[in-house]
């Protein structure tokens, strides 16, 4: 009997009772937790996913109200309350739950009866036999009983709504997907207010599981003096113990999640792991690795003394030099900028502000009147005692207007400062650095006259004693280039070595005479130029030579123009149509178009890229500085691509747009190259869905805001492709002629140079080479009393093997080849050698159509075919008939041949077959 009084809950022993358990179950709640983990997503009323309270007339997104007698609010939506009335007799509102009900309007209710409330939890991953929670509730009127996974506990609210009822629950859980539900009675009569209100809390225990390490710890490469912590997150039944370790043996002390060193030495640097145990197993981390560098001396951020401290304005700042100014002399010491005024003082650059260890510097101290274009910023390091391998440079940098690139060395790094002057944009350099002497510059843009200046913060670096020998080494290679037709190109190698060094550059393998220096210039570029250039440099201790680099070359389209130029591509006078352009949508009824126009001077070009020298804004109307209406415009532009081989062709341009730029079309087919904005351009390349004849090729872009303003379209680019190459059949005309003990023949048709081939019965096995020559006649001796002759085209290519020629992502390997192919007719005689590979080979293929930054598929097998498969070393030898098709993609120099292996199943090296004329 009295353990049925017990569960019923009644009379005031029993609450007494129940109030000493429930104490007990808390204390006990928080004994387990120590070996314990909380359950999860296991809410109060009213909150957040993140606990925080609702606002008014919210839907609690973790409770739902499953039964409700009132038809007017049959869920399942539990909403908090409005403020006011039946908050006051009712518990206050917060800090850690909020009452929720069927509607918010509780100052008004809700029809008698009872409703359920329902929230659900998940107990995937843990032994839910160990979960329990505890918890209070509150509810007007009477809570009837609490439910998990359906069954009744027993657990009432007499209080209702003016206190909490604590309530606990320890069993009944189950795994996976949990239940629990709220009854609460509304008493009659007529409708009046009800709502629920909970607040609880779970723990269960993770099963006996051994420790599994979710993040491992991290290896740093460090200056001396920086601090350092490493950290490890891990999983596993509590409680977990933590033992840090340098170089296998224990560190004092560390036995925490995390192990930190406030100011790192030269000794410190080493292998860290961490021991992590609990009852039911250890695991040991992955070593950490902390490289410790000593500081580069001698790197300064802009506008600083040779302490670090802060320059005074209009101050020169003798650690950078200007040697590309656009504004005037160079090289010259640039200035620190008059912080007192616009654009610092308030923004919209990276402001001047105390402590700062950084100023912005530029060609003058105040900018307003400086010219548009190109600056570079030029400063010097010494790595004199250091190893250059092991060196590391980082940092940030601001600009007006973009950051076009970070030089070291004078080679290029790619790196960008697109986010221009309202923030820095960070970068780190680990390569290409020099023994001795080194040079870091930041070249910039200024959009137009006006504000411009460089920012550089946080620049440091660090590398280790030591050298690197005598011999050469290569430090930046040349890279490859896409250019056209009668452009001019250099490639530049940066070496390092013992002095003095020598150059030695090579095309295609072979020497080119009189090009013995750091770089290669290339004047009055011609299709022959096509090919691999490569670079040999030697002292007297040893030499390296380049991985090659592929420099394709186009035949120009010439009807395809920038907009803003007239036919012979110069800038058009202001206020002008554009004969190239036309507008074919605009939003603006006034100004609908077909004609786009240059603008006329002022506003909005100076936050625009300013104008020329090879492109112009157009636009809707030349009064840019009122501008048009916002919504859609698109500009279209025809080019016509008659006598290319339009599988080759390229179009490589830049566009900027006010406001943005929505895509490409060519031929009316998206391309889903978006655009940026005004300030810059953004790059594009549209290498397929070009048709023969005439092609088009649409920009969309887009006029922000609610009213008239500026908009604008700018394109700078040039296309080209390979011209269509049809070879024609060689035709031997009429009868061949005896004279003077020669048969004189003539033909026609064919590229050249021709070869003349003999046989004495045309059952021998093999034609005979009598001569080659590059006309359309010969005189061949006449030799015994019958004979046949014949005359064959063939066609030579070279081939030169790299990873670096892969395409899409070139492959790191010492492997590499060369040979040659040659063409006769449709027999192709094959003759290539590689080796170095670092897989196996599993085979060898001829690629095509493509150029030489295309991928495609297989047109002719090579290996196994013509050579084994197997090694990292061999010979591809023989002959095989190809088709005609794959006999012309040859011809128009778009094939490659593409050497697969184990250790790169896509090709481990590859060479386009260029033809030799």
């Amino acid at each position: 009997m009295t353990t049925l009084k017990l569960f019923s809950r009644s009379g005031s022993l029993l609450r007494k009772l129940a109030a000493v358990l429930s104490a007990a179950v808390v204390l006990n709640a928080g004994l387990v937790a120590l070996h314990a983990a909380q359950i999860p997503k296991l809410y109060n009323t009213g909150v957040d996913d993140a606990g925080k309270i609702l606002g008014n007339n919210a839907v609690d997104p973790h409770y739902t109200l499953t039964v409700s007698p009132d038809p007017g609010f049959p869920g399942p939506e539990a909403r908090t309350l409005n403020p006011g009335f039946p908050v006051g007799p009712w518990l206050a509102e917060g800090p850690n739950s909020r009452w929720i009900a069927p509607r918010a309007q509780q100052s008004t209710g809700n029809e008698p009866g009872d409703y359920t409330y329902r929230t659900t939890f998940d107990l995937t991953g843990f032994d839910h036999t160990k979960a329990m929670i505890t918890g209070k509730w509150s509810s007007d009127n009477g809570g009837v009983d609490i439910l998990l996974n359906d069954a009744n506990l027993g657990w009432s609210n007499p209080a209702q709504f003016g206190a909490f009822t604590d309530f606990s629950i320890t069993e009944g859980f189950v795994a996976g997907i949990n239940t629990l539900e709220f009854i609460v009675n509304n008493a009659p009569p007529g409708v009046n207010p009800t709502g629920l209100r909970v607040e609880m809390f779970g723990t269960v225990e993770l099963p006996a599981e051994p420790p599994a390490l979710v993040e491992q710890p991290k290896g740093k490469s460090l200056i001396v003096g920086d601090s350092v912590t490493f950290s490890v997150l891990a999983t596993g039944t509590p409680p977990l113990t933590y033992k840090w370790k340098f170089k296998g043996a224990d560190i004092d002390g560390a036995t925490d999640t995390t192990y930190t060193i406030d100011a790192v030495k030269l000794t410190d640097a080493g292998d860290y792991t961490v021991l992590v145990k609990n009852d039911f197993g250890e695991k040991l981390s992955e070593p950490a690795t902390l490289a410790v560098f000593e500081p580069i001396l001698g790197l300064f951020n802009t506008g600083v003394d040779d302490t670090g401290t802060i320059l005074a304005d209009g101050t020169a700042d003798t650690h950078y030099k200007i040697v590309l100014n656009a504004d005037g002399d160079a090289p010259f010491d640039p200035l620190v900028q008059d912080s007192t005024v616009f654009p610092i003082v308030t923004g919209p650059w990276v402001l001047h502000l105390e402590g700062d260890l950084s100023r912005w510097i530029g060609p003058r101290a105040e900018t307003s009147g400086a010219a548009g274009g190109d600056y570079v910023y030029q400063t010097k390091f010494d790595l004199t005692g250091f190893d250059p391998t092991t060196a590391f440079l980082s940092g940030n940098w601001s600009t007006d207007n973009e950051g076009l690139d970070i030089l070291l060395n004078g080679a290029s790094t790619g790196l960008k400062n697109t986010a221009q002057f309202g923030g820095y944009t960070p970068f780190s350099l680990t390569s290409g650095f020099l023994s001795g002497g080194n040079t870091l510059e930041f070249k910039l843009n200024n959009a137009g006259a006006g504000y411009t200046g460089l920012r550089v913060d946080g620049l440091r670096g660090g590398a280790k004693k030591g050298s690197v020998g005598d011999a050469p080494r290569i430090v930046s290679a040349p890279q490859s280039a896409t250019v056209f037709v009668g452009d001019s190109h250099t490639l530049k190698v940066v070496a390092d070595g013992t002095p003095p060094l020598k150059y030695q550059w090579k095309f295609n393998g072979n020497d080119l005479t009189g090009q013995t220096a750091d770089s290669l210039t290339l004047a009055t570029i011609a299709l022959s130029d096509e090919g691999e250039y490569s670079v040999v440099v030697s002292n007297n201790a040893g030499s390296a030579s380049s991985n090659p680099a592929r420099l394709t070359v186009y035949e120009k389209v010439t009807t395809l123009f920038g907009t803003g130029v007239d036919p012979t591509g110069a800038p058009l006078p202001d206020d002008t149509v554009d004969p190239h352009y036309q507008l074919t949508a605009s939003a603006d009824l006034d100004f609908p178009g077909p004609d786009a126009l240059t603008l006329l001077p002022g506003f909005p070009v100076g936050p625009w890229i300013a104008e020329g020298p090879t492109s112009r804004w157009i636009a809707p109307t030349s009064a840019q500085g009122t501008g048009n209406l916002p919504g859609e415009y698109r500009y279209r532009t025809s080019f016509n691509l008659d006598g290319f081989d339009v599988s080759t062709v390229v179009i490589l341009g830049n566009w900027a747009t006010d406001n943005s730029g929505l895509d490409i079309l060519l031929n009316g087919s998206s391309t889903g190259l978006p655009g940026g904005s005004f300030t810059s351009y953004t790059p594009f390349t549209i290498n397929s869905g070009f048709v023969a004849g005439n092609n088009t090729l649409e920009f969309v872009i887009s006029n922000a805001g609610d009213t008239v303003n500026p908009t604008g379209l700018r394109v700078d680019m040039r296309a080209g492709g390979r011209p269509k190459v049809t070879p024609t059949p060689i035709t031997i005309g009429g009868k061949p002629t005896l004279a003077a003990g020669k048969i004189n023949l003539a033909w026609t048709g064919g590229k050249g140079p021709f070869t003349v081939q003999k046989k004495a019965k045309l059952t021998d096995a093999d034609w005979v080479d009598v001569l080659t020559t590059p006309d359309r006649t010969a005189s061949v001796n006449l030799e015994g009393g019958q004979g046949f002759l014949r005359v064959v085209d063939r066609v030579t290519f070279t081939v030169t093997l790299s990873g670096a020629a892969e395409r899409p992502t070139p492959v790191t390997t010492a492997g590499t080849g060369s040979g040659t192919l040659m063409l006769d007719g449709n027999k192709l005689t094959v003759d290539i050698t590689y080796s170095g590979l670092t897989g196996t080979v599993s085979a060898g293929h001829i690629h095509g159509p493509a150029t030489a930054e295309q991928a495609t598929g297989v047109l002719q097998g090579l290996i196994p075919a013509l050579g084994a498969a197997g090694g990292t070393a061999g010979t591809i030898k023989g002959e095989v008939n190809v088709n005609s098709a794959t006999a012309s993609h040859m011809i128009n120099g778009l094939t490659y041949v593409n050497i697969h292996t184990s250790f790169a199943g896509g090709g481990e090296i590859r060479g386009q077959a260029v033809p030799q004329p």
